[in-house]
């Protein structure tokens, strides 16, 4: 290894740093450092890198957000928006790693665009809606968790899904029991 790579490793991978995971190769006459860092998209712990050429990019996987690959300055100007949250249910929905393109600052606007502004009722919709997909048979335990699968309701964190589903269970069960059969309850109740 050449002496300028642990070099960068070192300063990249300080004693004790929440980091651990740090790759560097030598490209021509440039040194590229990958280091394994939580998602850039929800900020929990992840299989996503970051190689800090230029632009940064960070690419992985992540329980959360799917496959991602995006700029540095993409995680940004989403910040800067405040919708972080549609990045991570935009990159939720690709179904294959290969199907994966990078992100860039200037895609970001064109998401958020595509993107519907949903509801509290739409909201609500697609939380039934993907807790049933992620349902193998009535009667069965759903595999949706909110800590997980926040993105696919594109709610902003884990507790939009469990504020939802509480209103609505709080509307249901406040004298309008016989709106849903006795089987609702009990499932609400296992959530």
């Amino acid at each position: 290894m050449h002496p300028s790579t642990i070099k960068l490793c070192s300063h990249f991978r300080p004693s004790g740093s929440p980091f651990p995971q740090c790759s560097c190769r030598r490209n021509e006459e440039t040194i590229v450092v990958q280091v394994t860092v939580p998602c850039p998209l929800c900020n929990q712990p992840a299989q996503v890198t970051v190689s800090f050429d230029s632009p940064s990019i960070y690419k992985g996987a992540c329980e959360r957000c799917g496959h991602v690959w995006i700029t540095e300055e993409a995680v940004a100007e989403a910040e800067r928006l405040g919708k972080r949250h549609i990045i991570s249910a935009w990159c939720r929905r690709i179904q294959s790693e290969f199907d994966v393109s990078l992100i860039k600052r200037l895609d970001i606007a064109t998401i958020i665009s595509d993107t519907p502004e949903y509801s509290v009722l739409e909201k609500l919709d697609r939380t039934l809606e993907a807790i049933a997909v992620n349902t193998s048979q009535p009667g069965q335990r759903t595999q949706f968790t909110a800590q997980n699968d926040y993105p696919l309701v594109y709610a902003a964190s884990p507790q939009e899904p469990f504020f939802t589903l509480g209103s609505w269970r709080t509307l249901v069960t406040s004298g309008r029991n016989q709106v849903l059969p006795r089987f609702w309850h009990e499932a609400f109740n296992a959530l």
